[in-house]
């Protein structure tokens, strides 16, 4: 039997690819990378929460409307606490908008192999109910009133535990004065109003220097409240946190708003409820809220394709042939832009799961057996795992990712979903 062209051992195949192979250090790819990126997250007030909202919106209203000049910072910030925490958890449960997002973000960063740090302005009143909702991930408790010794060994434990991803501190713990490498992600659950502050509890925790690896930050707020009205009042003069030098101190911000502005701009206006779920500039990764989850859920088979459809359209494919037909987890398409000769394989997931590697490489080998196919598109109804979004980098332009935030807003701007 003539036998073919001699094939490369090992050890040949391993010295192409090393002459090949750039190597950097982790230190010199740091430099290049932003040290800080901050996104906002922002939900809706669900059927159970909005009732109980509303009656304490009313209440504090009326209760400022009755203490007239007699009106002190004080008043603003005990009328703040009631009604963030109003809109944090539903009554005698551990649910409620904004758990369901940490969840999903929590879901999405451990499922990285990251550790993440969730700040708490409330103390026990938040924890004892974030503390079941997380304990799936390994969650470390870190409690402002806890002897030092104690907070120490909290920070240690978070630290040398792999398993322990989740460090759920008071915002007013101390630290041990060590930047917490470990953790790559911030979550501020509840937070002061004052940015500034908020700033002040993620340096403490990741002095100026920085940790290892750039720290991405998530601020979670509701829309609708309190949190959407002070967050404008703050905008429109140019004091988000995204906005702020790492020099700006609290004090710098505490009299930004006068009591008239408080009253006039937070308290008696109406929020504009114009935010999108995260504010440009962030990290872009968002895990699906449980809102924006529930409601592609909604869709049918036959809805979801012709939403697909109706996404690629606006993509510029012109073209689309369906090779399986609509199914509860989703359809097959093959779609083609005018004048190219080539066409993509579409893969229409629909899932409440975060889309991981596997799904991917699939979806990249059945484009890669079709001749007439030059690369693949995946669109889910929920975001991506951070590995398979690396593996779509990776892929150099042959795989396109669409999920979570981008499928929503297209279908919310077409009418399809609320």
């Amino acid at each position: 039997m003539a036998s073919g062209p001699a094939r490369p051992g090992t050890g040949e195949l391993r010295d192409r690819f090393t002459r090949n192979v750039l190597r950097r250090a982790k230190a010199e790819l740091v430099r290049q990378l932003p040290r800080w990126t901050r996104a906002e997250v922002w939900v809706d007030l669900d059927s159970v929460l909005s009732p109980r909202y509303a009656s304490a919106w009313a209440n504090e209203r009326e209760r400022m409307r009755r203490l007239g000049s007699a009106l002190s910072r004080s008043h603003i910030q005990a009328s703040l606490n009631n009604l963030k925490q109003a809109c944090n958890f539903a009554p005698d449960s551990y649910d409620g908008p904004k758990v369901r997002a940490l969840v999903d973000l929590a879901e999405e960063i451990t499922s990285g192999r990251s550790k993440l740090v969730v700040f708490t302005s409330h103390g026990e009143t938040s924890a004892s109910r974030l503390l079941p909702a997380l304990e799936a991930f390994g969650v470390v408790r870190l409690k402002a009133d806890s002897a030092d010794a104690d907070q120490k060994a909290a920070l240690a434990r978070f630290r040398a535990q792999p398993g322990q991803r989740i460090l759920v501190a008071d915002t007013d713990a101390r630290g041990d004065g060590e930047s917490l490498d470990p953790a790559t992600y911030v979550i501020h659950f509840d937070h002061d109003w004052n940015p500034a502050v908020r700033r002040r509890h993620e340096q403490r925790f990741f002095p100026e220097l920085g940790p290892v690896l750039p720290l991405h930050v998530f601020e979670l707020w509701v829309l609708g409240t309190v949190e959407e009205s002070y967050h404008n009042a703050l905008q429109r003069r140019n004091l988000l946190a995204s906005s702020l030098t790492q020099d700006t101190q609290p004090a710098d911000l505490d009299r930004s708003l006068s009591l008239e502005d408080w009253r006039r701009e937070v308290f008696e206006a109406a929020p504009t409820r114009g935010h999108p779920s995260v504010a440009p500039g962030g990290t872009g990764a968002l895990p699906g809220t449980g809102t924006l989850r529930s409601r592609l859920e909604t869709l049918g088979p036959e809805q979801w394709a012709t939403a697909a459809e109706g996404l690629l359209r606006a993509r510029g494919f012109d073209s689309m042939r369906r090779l399986t037909e609509p199914e509860e987890s989703g359809l097959m398409l093959l779609a083609s832009r005018p004048g190219e000769g080539e066409s993509v394989l579409v893969h229409c997931l629909k899932t409440d799961k975060a889309v991981g590697v596997a799904e991917a490489r699939q979806v990249l080998e059945e484009a890669d057996r079709l001749p007439e196919c030059g690369g693949a598109y995946l669109l889910a109804t929920s975001d991506f795992t951070p590995a398979c979004k690396k593996f779509g980098e990776d892929s150099r332009g042959r795989l396109t990712l669409l999920g979570g935030a981008d499928v929503y807003r297209h279908l919310r701007s077409q009418g399809i979903v609320p």
